[in-house]
């Protein structure tokens, strides 16, 4: 199971490495002359980290084969290589954010507007997003009760996947405000954070199965696990209990369950053991499910429509809307069987397209991301050329542009259809 983890984390790595060249290569494009030197050692620099990833070439090819991985090299790469990969890029990666900042894309407030949280939590405070570099902007940001201030991370501005991060003040302040969730805690008592445990299973509720695994990943990045290992098997009970599981979310949560590579740290066994019993999640997870309402919620009907979309995905076309979910052998024997010509004109109504929320465009881009990743890897990784690199950044980056794509012609869409259905209600 190591070998899914360390194939995961590459691509995590990889993705960034993608998407820092893409931010240099537009930079000298716009910036002056003089600066160019500046920009090509930046990109010099990053191609240096980029090799020295490489050089464990033949432990990630090993992950395609049936035979055991050497611990030592999984372990140096887990707790050492990648930690230190990150540090490397790290100062890339904020002189071009100071270089170009970016704005909050049309697209990003669409997906936020589409989540309703004004009817999850009446007189929330206005949500506002900045783009940020470094967890010490976040720390020093000045707040106010007028405002809930999120965070995206400037490299993830026109990637939607990233935007499932988007709702960490929004959850924390619903714990604070919601009274179920404050008694439950009160009753309790436990000695850690309500939100480090509360604010995944809220999030997930709201956005669906794949914040699972966009928590998961992140969690492995970190060097202080400990709230995914004490966390994460809450929150693979809450894809259960709602139908949002999928074969590689099951794989990925085996995984984490194999791996010596994550530990609980300093959370007491005691409070591990509570948070872990059936019980309590069983508790908690009622008291979500009252407070994020099934219309409210991503629920089992909305994953059904992201499989679909990533279906289509597959074929590199927009995921902007969604058949009428019927039964197509019904509707190709109803065909069959018409009486006379006008009688087709009801049934062509099952084949109408309705506009995909941001959600499940999102949540398709995150299955089919997760199913592709080991194809996608495998060609570079094998030669480390340069048309093999340029491949899978052209793979990364084409579906960062057809989910941004596909959100703002699904707003388009839904404008459209209640616009026509406004005109075809009688007065």
């Amino acid at each position: 199971m190591n070998k899914i983890l360390l194939k995961r984390l590459l691509f995590e790595l990889l993705e960034e490495f993608v998407r820092l060249e893409a931010q240099i290569q537009s930079l000298e494009q716009s910036v002056q002359v003089n600066t160019l030197p500046y920009l090509r050692a930046l990109g010099a620099h990053l191609e240096k980290a980029k090799e020295k990833l490489l050089n464990h070439q033949t432990l990630f090819l090993s992950c395609y084969q049936d035979l055991p991985l050497d611990e030592t090299l999984v372990n140096h790469c887990f707790n050492t290589l990648f930690p230190e990969i990150r540090e490397d890029i790290a100062p890339i990666r904020q002189t071009i954010y100071r270089f170009k900042k970016g704005d909050i894309l049309p697209e990003t407030e669409l997906f936020i507007n589409s989540l309703n949280l004004e009817k999850i939590l009446p007189d929330v405070p206005k949500l506002i997003i900045l783009p940020t570099e470094n967890a010490e902007e976040r720390e020093t940001a000045i707040t106010s009760e007028s405002v809930l201030l999120e965070f995206l991370p400037f490299l993830a501005l026109e990637t939607p996947l990233y935007w499932m991060g988007l709702l960490e003040s929004f959850s924390r302040h619903f714990c604070e405000k919601t009274v179920k969730i404050k008694s439950f805690l009160e009753e309790i008592q436990l000695p850690i954070p309500s939100d480090a445990f509360l604010a995944p299973l809220l999030n997930l509720r709201i956005l669906g199965p794949c914040y699972y695994a966009l928590y998961v990943l992140n969690g492995l990045k970190k060097a202080d696990s400990e709230e995914l290992r004490v966390v994460e098997p809450i929150l693979f009970q809450e894809l259960n209990r709602f139908g949002l599981v999928s074969k590689d979310l099951v794989i990925l949560h085996q995984s984490l369950e194999k791996t010596k590579h994550v530990s609980s740290g300093e959370i007491p066994k005691t409070v591990t053991k509570i948070l872990n019993s059936p019980e309590f999640s069983d508790e908690i997870l009622k008291i979500i499910e009252k407070v994020i309402p099934e219309r409210l919620a991503f629920t089992e009907k909305s994953f059904l429509k992201s499989q679909i979309l990533e279906d289509r995905l597959s074929n590199g076309v927009l995921i902007s809307a969604v058949p009428m979910l019927g039964n197509p052998s019904q509707l190709r024997e109803d065909l069959k069987n018409l009486a006379d010509q006008d009688a087709v004109y009801p049934l062509l109504h099952q084949l109408e397209e309705y506009p995909a929320t941001p959600r499940e465009i999102i949540n398709a881009g995150w299955l089919y991301k997760l199913d592709q990743t080991s194809d996608m890897l495998y060609p570079f990784l094998e030669t480390k050329s340069a048309e093999a690199w340029d491949q899978l950044k052209n793979n990364i980056l084409d579906l960062d542009a057809l989910l941004l794509k596909s959100i703002e012609i699904s707003e388009v869409h839904r404008v459209l259809s209640y616009e026509e259905l406004e005109h075809t209600v009688p007065v």
